[in-house]
């Protein structure tokens, strides 16, 4: 199953995909060093299966995430946390959803 060795491959290399990021396409963000990455083309070409038959990444893309981009879009604001957040073992943080803090008759 794709989506699940992908899921499984990206938690090994303790990515985050982030939510709400308007991408056509799957994308994690990991913490290496200080600094946040992204990591895309994770088409099922480049999920296999190592020696022990594990899922894992190959021939993906990276970058470190762009400066400007981390200040304008909230979703990669969260990522980076997230990313860097499990890096280091802390738990992963608590956000509102949308509507969490309004009451009904609000909305």
């Amino acid at each position: 199953n794709f989506e699940k060795d992908r899921a499984v491959a990206i938690e090994a290399v303790l990515g985050e995909v982030p939510l709400f990021s308007g991408l056509s396409r799957t994308v994690a963000i990991i913490h290496v060093n200080d600094t946040p990455w992204l990591v895309s083309d994770l088409h099922n070409r480049n999920i296999m299966r190592d020696r022990e038959g594990k899922p894992t990444i190959i021939d993906a893309l990276t970058g470190p995430v762009d400066g400007e981009a981390l200040r304008q879009l909230a979703w990669l604001r969260n990522g980076v946390e997230d990313a860097e957040d499990r890096r280091c073992g802390r738990p992963k943080r608590k956000r509102l959803a949308f509507g969490d803090d309004v009451a009904d008759d609000d909305l």
